[in-house]
């Protein structure tokens, strides 16, 4: 019997308990929260625009992606700015550096140049080594008369420290109807009384004539003058002059590209003391080169 009341006394309480839990609702309360939820979406939510906000969220959205490219893009302006001012600085350098090099290699050529041109063959024409001399002068008599045979050795000097290939030479000697000698020999033409002998103190080789450094060569002309016209030279007031040409054409063996010339002129005249020798033209046809 007791058991069973102690039974009975759960089954009531759990009973008590579940009727506590399934309170019903109060009507009034709910109604009261549906009202303030309808309120609320119609003065909120419901007055909201969403295409306004899509677009808003869409124009925020870019203007953060804008923003993100404009950093970048500051970002390589300033990188690009840095590499062209060390371009520059590196093109300034560099010009700085080349206008240096090329200083220096100006120099060296001059230096070159120098050296080459203070070494080159000179050929020059000089006066006689003694007891050689350049004029001789003596009478001849033929079928034909009385003549002056004069001849005129010319004496040339490679005065350089490198052997000369001469590639030519040549001299001749005219009778000018003029006070002054001409500045346009033609060494193509010798009269029929007139003889050319060549230079001949030359070294033969396999590129041609060679006139050693510190060498003397030498060349003459002989003309035969009528009496009449050598004494007119020997007057007072000459008529005419006698003039001697000569010239040689030559080259550095060592740098061959530039031909050389040098050429002479003399004339036959009255000197110091009324003697009569052969003495520089004055006319600027000699030059040495």
């Amino acid at each position: 019997m007791e058991n069973e009341s102690t039974t009975e006394k759960k089954e009531t309480d759990a009973n008590q308990g579940a009727n506590a839990n399934n309170v019903t609702p109060n009507p009034a309360a709910q109604g009261a929260n549906n009202k303030f939820k309808q309120w609320l979406y119609k003065q909120v939510w419901e007055p909201i625009n969403w295409s306004h906000v899509l677009q808003l969220a869409g124009l925020i959205v870019g203007m953060g992606v804008a923003y993100i490219y404009w950093n970048q893009l500051v970002e390589m302006t300033t990188q690009t700015r840095l590499l062209g001012e060390q371009a520059s600085r590196a093109v300034i350098e560099y010009a700085g550096n080349s206008a240096a090099i090329q200083q220096q290699l100006s120099a060296l050529k001059q230096a070159n140049d120098i050296t080459i041109e203070s070494n080159r063959p000179w050929i020059a024409y000089i006066t006689p080594p003694s007891p050689q001399k350049d004029f001789d002068f003596q009478w001849t008599t033929d079928k034909d008369g009385v003549w002056a045979l004069v001849s005129y050795t010319w004496f040339s000097k490679n005065g350089g420290k490198r052997p000369a290939q001469i590639e030519k030479t040549g001299t001749t000697a005219r009778w000018e109807d003029a006070i002054n000698c001409s500045t346009h020999p033609d060494y193509n033409f010798l009269p029929p009384d007139s003889h050319f002998f060549p230079p001949r103190n030359l070294v033969k080789e396999k590129g041609g004539e060679i006139l050693l450094s510190d060498d003397t060569d030498r060349s003459t002309v002989i003309r035969y003058i009528p009496k009449l016209e050598w004494e007119d030279l020997e007057s007072r007031r000459p008529k005419h002059v006698f003039c001697v040409y000569a010239f040689v054409e030559y080259r550095d063996v060592s740098y061959p590209k530039i031909l050389h010339r040098t050429q002479v002129c003399r004339f036959y005249g009255t000197l110091a003391a009324s003697k009569f020798a052969f003495a520089d033209c004055t006319n600027g046809y000699g030059k040495a080169d």
